[in-house]
């Protein structure tokens, strides 16, 4: 090793470093590895112990000596767990994510005060808890979510300066609320994340305000603020973590403008269990929103109104599941798809009205409507999808367009009050278990009765209907409910129309 090297520059272009290439250099105090490096030989720093200063690739962190570093930059890569442990007097820290700081220092807390994050999207639940010293973090524009307890016992978290109104904020991102947070809140201008949990159980917060800038709202951000009764949701909204509203339990209405959320994902309850005390929780989706995402009031059980803007274009699957104190839904022109699901189980709808403009009703989309009484399917529409009014059992007026092509497998199954039904000349195919259960069916209009078959797969050719069976309405409604109610109908396109 050579005594008077003091800061050694490895550029990128170098492939490989050789075993044991700087043992021994005691003056080390400063290196800088580039990020081509990637062949590295053992024992590199064997003995450099006075290196203080360090800028690598997270690949070359492993080959450094601990005792006395002091900076570390961390160009590229990731920092493997315990890669930082022992480094007792590292106090700044570059790097372009960390996960969690403790799974990187082990029981080495207490020295870090500065921590700046270049590339990360995200902040994981309790990140830099437990780093007691650490007063200064900069984090970049790109971060989209943040979990819960990221700053908690952290210097930077016990300092009142980074507190406003009852929130600790880290420039545009907010990540702690103090508990005692009441009446009033408004989240801060150009705020683009509020974390996980911020504001959960702040029973005593009446009326908050959500920023035009906000992107994320955290998962159970607000569950359990049993005292708010109104929340905006602004246009700017990208992301509505699960539970963000559940337990709201004073809720009456939600002004909602995002104009093209993520989906939260199946079971995401974000407003499980809201509105429960108020009696009477509505949603107006405003003229901003283009998509109601999927599973966003699935569960909803206390909803009781929605009203939908004149742009959306699409209701996601399951976007209103199970809402069983939902009575009446009006869909605007504007819409083009109702999504699977997407008001299964709302067994207390008694009137839906749907524009023309829809063109496909998806599977399971009112599927056990109970009290649904009738309900007329505008023109547009072609396929009526698997289940799609299944257990409509209250069900005793269907009017299906002319435009409709298809009606799938048991899409009208268990409707058993449904006394008649017209199908349309456009229908080229019905398939298996469409009408079975429909106990009160005893007429069937066919308005073209020429070149249906019937087949127990959907892809046989089958056997031919005779056109008379099919034009007496009563021996077409036993062939669709009992004799053939397994099979899959269908006849050639040529036909149809004719």
């Amino acid at each position: 090793g050579e005594a008077f090297i003091t800061e050694i520059e490895i550029p990128g272009s170098i492939a490989e470093i050789g075993n044991y290439a700087f043992q021994n250099c005691t003056a080390l105090s400063s290196v800088t590895i580039g990020d081509g490096a990637s062949g590295f030989g053992t024992g590199i720093f064997l003995n450099c112990t006075g290196i203080r200063e360090a800028t690598v690739p997270a690949s070359a962190v492993s080959l450094l000596p601990k005792e006395n570093l002091q900076t570390l930059t961390v160009t590229s890569g990731t920092i493997g767990a315990g890669a930082l442990a022992g480094c007792a007097q590292l106090t700044s820290l570059t790097a372009p994510a960390v996960g969690v700081l403790g799974d990187l220092f082990g029981d080495t807390k207490g020295v870090l005060q500065s921590l700046t994050l270049t590339g990360c999207t995200e902040i994981a639940a309790s990140a830099f808890a437990g780093f007691t010293a650490l007063r200064e973090i900069d984090l970049p524009d790109t971060i989209t979510s943040i979990g819960a307890g990221a700053l908690e016992g952290t210097a930077y978290f016990a300092d009142e300066a980074n507190w406003r109104f009852g929130v600790c904020y880290i420039g545009q991102y907010l990540f702690a609320a103090s508990s005692g947070t009441e009446g009033y809140c408004p989240v801060g201008e150009g705020t683009k994340v509020i974390a996980d949990e911020v504001f959960k159980n702040c029973t005593a917060i009446t009326e908050i305000s959500l920023p035009e800038s906000l992107i994320t709202i955290g998962a159970s951000a607000f569950s359990g603020c049993g005292g708010l009764t109104e929340i905006a949701i602004p246009a700017s909204v990208e992301q509505i973590g699960r539970s963000a509203f559940s337990g709201c339990s004073a809720l009456t209405k939600v002004n909602y403008n995002a104009v093209s959320a993520a989906d939260p994902g199946p079971g995401s309850d974000v407003f499980y269990g809201t509105g429960s005390a108020s009696g009477d929780f509505a949603v107006v989706f405003g003229e901003s929103v283009k998509s109601i995402p999927a599973y966003l009031f699935g569960d909803c059980v206390d909803l009781t109104g929605v009203t939908i803007g004149g742009n959306v274009t699409s209701i996601g699957s399951s976007a209103f599941r199970n809402c069983r104190g939902l009575k009446e839904i009006a869909i605007p022109a504007s819409v083009t798809s109702i999504g699977e699901y997407a008001f299964s189980g709302c067994s207390n709808l008694t009137e839906v009205t749907i524009e023309a403009g829809v063109t496909s009703i998806g599977a399971y989309a009112f599927y056990s409507c109970s009290s649904l009484a009738e309900i007329t399917i505008p023109e547009g529409v072609t396929s009526i999808g698997d289940r799609a009014f299944c257990n409509c059992s209250g069900l005793t007026e269907i009017k299906l367009p002319s435009s409709v092509t298809s009606i799938d497998s048991y899409a009208f199954s268990g409707c058993s009050s449904l006394t008649g039904i017209t199908i349309p000349e456009g229908v080229t195919s019905i398939d298996s278990y469409a009408f079975s259960n429909c106990s009160k069916l005893t007429s069937v209009t066919f308005k073209n009765t020429e070149g249906w078959r019937h087949a127990s797969t959907s892809t046989a050719s089958g056997t031919e209907f005779a056109s008379s069976d099919l034009a007496d309405p009563s021996t077409a409604a036993t062939y669709l409910t009992t004799t053939y109610v397994y099979d899959y109908w269908h006849r050639s396109a040529q036909t149809a129309g004719e």
